[in-house]
């Protein structure tokens, strides 16, 4: 089977990077929409823990104050989540109050469920403040999400059509195995390499490798996808 030339692989290139920015695009409008629900309920509930708490500690906080609470906690829950990894909230350690390390349930009917957990030991309420981090978290995250899908849909329809196709063709010939940059530098002397090789990023299939000497290969969908091109 042959091998797809350059001008095959542009006008492949351009009906996909089009159809996969679109997507991404629509998914992210989607996810945007989501986040901001979310963001808008997390804004309530916490506007009214602060009107309904601040009464109990004697204090009466005008609306416009709430309001700047409230809009202040939702920049600090940007930043917390900017800040904080997925690694961190989802490592819990929680202690018992009794002799047994193991947790046990225990259904007391009338009453409800319990536990032997111990909420007030440190690792255990450590824990149950990363649980409710991660939910205050779902707003923001949403919506970064979103945004990464827009950046990417950006990148995708901003390709350099010829310089992201002629790699991939060069990719392609050498049957997808990996292909040094400076081999590619020698091979495209007129490509402006640093740039193309970040738009690749955005190209599903493309594979950035690290082996005995850094290169780009492609992936054996995107060989498949190719091949059917010739």
């Amino acid at each position: 089977m042959g091998v797809a030339s350059t001008e095959q692989v542009a006008a492949w290139l351009r009906m996909r990077s089009r159809g996969w920015g679109l997507s991404n695009a629509a998914f992210g409008t989607l996810w945007l929409l989501v986040g901001c629900l979310v963001l808008a309920i997390t804004f309530l509930v916490i506007r009214m823990v602060a009107t309904t708490t601040a009464p109990q500690w004697g204090v009466r906080l005008p609306d416009g104050v709430v309001l700047l609470i409230s809009f202040g906690a939702m920049v600090l829950l940007f930043i917390g989540n900017a800040r904080t990894s997925d690694e961190y909230l989802t490592d819990y350690s929680l202690t018992t109050g009794t002799a047994t390390d193991d947790i046990v349930t225990i259904c007391v009917p009338g009453f409800g469920t319990t536990s032997n957990v111990n909420p007030l030991a440190p690792d255990s309420f450590h824990s149950i403040v990363k649980i409710l981090s991660a939910v205050l978290f779902i707003g923001p995250r949403l919506v970064v999400f979103a945004l990464r899908l827009f950046g990417k849909a950006w990148r995708l329809l901003a390709l350099d059509m010829s310089g992201c196709a002629s790699v991939i063709a060069l990719l392609a010939g050498r049957r997808g195995h990996l292909v040094p940059y400076e081999v590619i530098a020698a091979e495209l002397p007129w490509l402006r390499l640093p740039r193309v090789i970040a738009q690749l990023r955005a190209v599903d299939g493309v594979l950035f490798l690290w082996e005995k000497r850094p290169g780009l290969a492609l992936n054996s969908d995107l060989k498949a996808a190719l091949e059917k091109l010739s």
